[in-house]
């Protein structure tokens, strides 16, 4: 604003302008985040409601979806639509490690965000604890993973979405706007940086991209071996886990 102050000076006393203009003062305040990660007591609250401590399993949850979804995003970082379209034969095994992968793929009506967003991540310790494998491997016959129909833009995930959120509002009892689904991704980049994970390790895992024309070079996928170092960094401190 100074830089503008003594143009508009230099311009009244040039006879450039008919009258002189007042100072003006600018104050730039910083937008509040959208969406914030979650913290451990609220994970702890969650993982720890009746989904996770007495089966339920809600119909409008799409049963196991209910139980499978937050747990995979909270240790995947995926987005809702991702986890929602999962087919049985996405989570496999890769050179001793099961993983998870997130493809494009019309004909099973399966979609990511963009080029960066397809990737294939390895498992973390705790889905294999509570059984995600052996439930992967259950649903075998099935076209997708949790019983989600596509909607007439062919998403999967809108509805099954509005009802976690009100299940984390009525019944987790979570109140603050800023905390949605949305906010498993940011809680595991935290976990990201708290394990000491490089960013572009990070960003593979998330299906980020520095908008580079080197982060379009490469395999389809980033190699394997730093993405099974960095995930079995990730730690959710402080957060009781169900199991």
């Amino acid at each position: 604003m100074d830089q503008f102050s003594t143009l508009m000076k230099f311009a009244y006393e040039n006879a450039l302008v008919p009258v002189p203009l007042p100072r003006v003062s600018v104050v730039v305040k910083r937008a509040e985040k959208a969406r914030i990660s979650f913290d451990a007591a609220t994970l702890t609250t969650i993982f720890s409601s009746p989904i996770y401590t007495e089966g339920l399993r809600p119909i409008r949850g799409a049963g196991e979806a209910a139980y499978w979804v937050p747990l995979l995003a909270a240790f995947t970082g995926a987005r809702v639509e991702e986890l929602c379209q999962l087919a049985p034969d996405d989570v496999f095994k890769e050179s001793g490690h099961w993983c998870v992968r997130f493809v494009q793929d019309a004909e099973r009506g399966q979609r990511v965000k963009n080029a960066g967003s397809v990737r294939r991540i390895p498992l973390h310790a705790e889905l294999i604890r509570l059984g995600f494998v052996d439930f992967a491997r259950s649903q075998e016959d099935k076209p997708r993973l949790f019983d989600l129909k596509a909607d007439r833009h062919g998403r999967v995930s809108p509805t099954w979405a509005k009802w976690f959120s009100e299940y984390l509002r009525r019944v987790c009892k979570v109140t603050d706007p800023r905390m949605t689904f949305h906010s498993f991704r940011h809680t595991f980049k935290d976990a990201c940086r708290a394990g000491g994970v490089d960013r572009d390790v990070s960003d593979a895992l998330t299906g980020h991209s520095d908008g580079s024309a080197s982060s379009g070079y490469g395999a389809e996928f980033y190699p394997l071996a730093p993405l099974v170092k960095a995930i079995a960094n990730i730690r959710i401190s402080g957060a009781v886990l169900p199991g």
